[in-house]
C-alpha cells in the first residue's frame, strides 16, 4: 500500500508533550515522524477485537487485510468510494479505524458513520471506535472535547467522529453508509 496524503494531519498533542521541547532526543524526532504518517498510525495505534476463527473476541493490533488496503487507497485517491461487496470483510472496521483516525489527528474533521438500525449505531461505536480509542496509548490520544454514546469529539483538532442514523444538522467531511 502506498504512503496516505499527509494533508492536514496534525499531531498537536503527541509532539506538544514530547517533542516541542528543546532536549527532544533524536527518538522523539523519529517517533513523531513516524507518527505523522496515517498509514503507520492505522497499523501501529489501534486495536480491534477479533472475529478470526479460533481467535474469537480476542484484542489484536490491527492489520489491514488486502481489501482494506485497498479501500484505503481508494479513499485517498477518489473523491467518492462506492463498495459492493459481500458481507464480513471488515470494510466497516477499517472505514470507521480511517475516519476516528482522521477525527484524532486532523484538524476541523465532521467524520461519521450512517447505519442503518439505532441498535447498530451503538454496537459499531462500542465494539469499534471508542475500542480502538481506549486503547491508543494516552500520551498519543488527543483530549475529548465531550463524548456522547455514539460521539468522539476532540479539543485539540476541532474534529469529530459520530455514527448516527442520519446526518441531518451537519455537513460530514467524511460520510460512510455501513449496510445500506
Amino acid at each position: 500500500m502506498g504512503n496516505f496524503a499527509r494533508s492536514n494531519c496534525t499531531f498537536r498533542v503527541w509532539y506538544t508533550v514530547n517533542v516541542a521541547r528543546k532536549d527532544a532526543s533524536s527518538e522523539d524526532l523519529e517517533a513523531a515522524q513516524k507518527l505523522s504518517d496515517p498509514h503507520y498510525r492505522l497499523t501501529h495505534l489501534y486495536h480491534i477485537r477479533t472475529k478470526m476463527a479460533g481467535y474469537e473476541g480476542q484484542t489484536v493490533l490491527f492489520e489491514p487485510n488486502r481489501v482494506q488496503r485497498k479501500i484505503y487507497q481508494a479513499i485517498e485517491d477518489n473523491n467518492r468510494v462506492i463498495i459492493l461487496k459481500p458481507r464480513k470483510l471488515g470494510t466497516s472496521t477499517a472505514t470507521i479505524l480511517y475516519l476516528l483516525d482522521k477525527a484524532m489527528y486532523s484538524e476541523n474533521q465532521m467524520c461519521r458513520t450512517i447505519a442503518h438500525r439505532k441498535q447498530t449505531v451503538q454496537e459499531l461505536f462500542n465494539d469499534i471506535a471508542r475500542f480502538a480509542f481506549d486503547r491508543v496509548p494516552s500520551v498519543l490520544r488527543p483530549e475529548e472535547k465531550y463524548t456522547t454514546r455514539a460521539e468522539l469529539a476532540f479539543k485539540g483538532t476541532g474534529s469529530k467522529y459520530s455514527i448516527d442514523v442520519e446526518a441531518r444538522g451537519m455537513t460530514p467531511t467524511y460520510l460512510h453508509f455501513s449496510e445500506i
